[in-house]
Order: structure tokens, then C-alpha cells, then sequence
């Protein structure tokens, strides 16, 4: 599985330092660091942050987990200042905030889809009580769910970010003047050749490997490439055509030894094309049967089928709340398998 890009033919790429994409990199970490190579940062963070921001963030953590929407990305290219960015949020339209917000919950394109209520909060009821609050309050009045992150993102900035983005700063930006003074020299293909995750097809088209099939058209505008130090090991791209076309990259991407009755099993587990794909879904997210059948087209029955098996081999964990039990996959037990494995599903 793969999204597709397809380039301009001039001036195809351009390159964003953006503290914005940077400090929701950063939440995403902090939500669950198990997988990341920030996972020690993260342990210093929770330490400082206030107990009122804090509470916040079970409400809203839904907007930076396995989908991101839009104006949580990088928007344009160059220097970016935070300020700038959440002004273009605060000022962005509440219809088009709604519409991208719900694009986490539902998937796919929902701009014709925000006013349908019920999918949208049977999705949020799976993630619990403050998400079905933000979720109404999206429904009813975007505007107010719009500057209650806003205001969340600030007070993140003032309380840890900001002095994390003066020890980050230089690397994401000389990572995107390198890149970019290559792209100028040598051409789109030498600047992508090494992304993670990436294959140049050609001058034109570019493949990354994710989890849906897509095709994204940046012909129109040049692709938008924003390096991350935190972010890694993931390669987020905007699949909304709403917004403008871009890819976040980590600058670097990150196992104990195991019996081997214990590899086999696992392995065997991981065999099956469809688990695999399942897999992917459960390491970047924590997800109940229903939400993976209706995410990848299988009947629950089938999805519990192979649940049994990742379960028999020791490769998820469970998560009960409520009558409701979501599945993760367990990074750790991954990772015992290789490195490459576990990027390769994070992708």
C-alpha cells in the first residue's frame, strides 16, 4: 500500500520550517511515546505541564494521532513563526475547521460530511467521554472548538515548546536549507532520494509507503516538505485536497534478543497480508474490533479471528473501557523482530 504524489514539472518542491507541525509532532509523542525515539523527551515534558493544560489533552489528543488534519501541518513554505500559524487558524473558517477536524474520526474526504452527527459521535464514543464533548462542540459550534485548541497550542508553546523549539530550530532548518539548496542543484530526484519511506519513480512522481492507497496531485503547487526532529519515526502526508499538498519527514528514524520458539510464533503471526495491514493500523492507534473491520473492509468475526492470533502470539495488548475494548499493537514485542519492521508498519 502506497500513496502516489504526482509532481510539477518546474519547481516541484519547497521546503517549511514550521513550529506549528513541529509542536503537534511533539504531542503526538507525548500521547504515546512507546514507539518513538523522543520517548525520553517526552518523560521531561510530562513533568511540566500544567495540570490545566494537562486536562485538555484527552479531549483533544484525537486531532494528532493516526490522521492529521490540515491546518495541523505545515501550510507554506519558508520561515515559520508560531504566532503567524495559530493566527491563520484562529482566523480560519469555521465550516473548513469543522470539515478538516473530522477528517481523524471518519477517514477519507468529509467535507460533505461534517453534518452527519452520528457517524461522527459513535466514532468519538470508542474514544471516550471528552472526545464525544469535543465532538459536539465541533458539531455545534466549530469556531469555539477551533480556539479552544488554539489556545491549548499556545499554552503548550508558553509552557515547554518554545524553549524545545530553540534546541530544535537549527537542525529542522538546516535539514531544510540542505534539502532544498539540493533540489535547486541537482534536481527533485536527488532531493528526494533518501526520504524515509520514499521511492522515486521519476522526475514527476514520487511514491511514499503508508497505509491507504491515495494519490495526491501537488502539479498545481509545489510539494511542501517539513522536516521533523520529533516526529520520527512517522512520514505524515496531507491527503486532503483542500489543503495544500505536503509531507512531514523525520531528520532520523530510531531491540533485545528473544527465544526463538517465541520469534517463530510471531513471525507466523505476521504472515498474513491482512494482519499485517491490520497491524499497522493498531501500532499507531489503539482501535476496537468494529472500527478495524469498518476501516478495512472485513467483517468483525474476521477481525477477531485475527486479533486471536496477534493476541496467541504475544503481539497486542488490550484496552477495556467500559464495554468497549480496543486493541494496540505492542511496540516493544515489534521491535524484538527488527528495526526495520517496526518503521516499516509506522510508515
Amino acid at each position: 500500500m502506497a500513496v502516489r504524489i504526482r509532481l510539477a514539472e518546474q519547481r516541484p518542491l519547497a521546503f517549511a520550517v514550521s513550529p506549528l507541525a513541529e509542536l503537534v509532532a511533539a504531542l503526538h509523542v507525548l500521547d504515546d511515546p512507546s514507539h518513538h525515539p523522543a520517548a525520553g523527551w517526552a518523560t521531561t515534558v510530562h513533568d511540566r505541564l500544567p495540570p490545566a493544560l494537562a486536562a485538555q489533552v484527552p479531549g483533544l489528543s484525537w486531532l494528532w494521532r493516526a490522521v492529521r488534519p490540515g491546518f495541523l501541518l505545515a501550510d507554506r513554505a519558508g520561515e515559520g513563526l508560531l504566532a503567524d500559524e495559530l493566527g491563520r487558524l484562529r482566523a480560519l473558517d469555521p465550516q473548513r475547521f469543522a470539515a478538516a477536524a473530522a477528517r481523524p474520526l471518519l477517514g477519507r474526504d468529509t467535507r460533505a460530511e461534517v453534518q452527519q452527527d452520528s457517524r461522527l459521535l459513535a466514532h468519538a464514543r470508542a474514544r471516550g467521554t471528552a472526545v464525544v464533548s469535543a465532538v459536539e462542540l465541533l458539531l455545534t459550534d466549530p469556531a469555539a472548538l477551533r480556539d479552544r485548541l488554539c489556545d491549548f497550542l499556545d499554552g503548550c508553546w508558553a509552557a515547554f515548546f518554545a524553549a524545545d523549539w530553540q534546541r530544535l530550530h537549527a537542525s529542522v532548518a538546516d535539514e531544510a536549507a540542505r534539502r532544498g539548496d539540493l533540489a535547486e542543484t541537482a534536481g527533485p530526484r536527488a532531493a528526494l532520494a533518501q526520504l524515509p519511506a520514499t521511492t522515486v519513480v521519476s522526475e514527476t512522481m514520487i511514491t511514499i509507503d503508508k497505509v491507504p492507497n491515495a494519490v495526491v496531485d501537488a502539479t498545481a503547487s509545489p510539494l511542501l516538505l517539513a522536516p521533523s526532529v520529533l516526529g520520527a519515526p512517522h512520514v505524515t502526508v496531507q491527503l486532503d485536497a483542500a489543503w495544500p499538498p505536503g509531507v512531514q519527514y523525520p531528520l532520523v528514524t530510531g531491540g533485545q534478543p528473544v527465544a526463538l520458539a517465541v520469534v517463530r510464533r510471531r513471525l507466523a503471526a505476521l504472515a498474513d497480508p491482512q494482519r499485517l495491514r491490520l497491524c499497522r493500523s493498531l501500532l499507531r492507534e489503539a482501535r476496537s474490533t468494529q472500527e478495524l473491520a469498518a476501516l478495512h473492509g472485513l467483517t468483525p468475526p474476521t477481525v477477531s479471528r485475527h486479533l486471536r492470533a496477534l493476541r496467541d502470539a504475544e503481539l497486542v495488548t488490550t484496552d477495556r473501557q467500559g464495554h468497549f475494548v480496543r486493541y494496540r499493537l505492542d511496540a516493544v514485542a515489534v521491535r524484538s523482530l527488527g528495526p526495520d519492521l517496526l518503521d516499516a508498519l509506522l510508515r
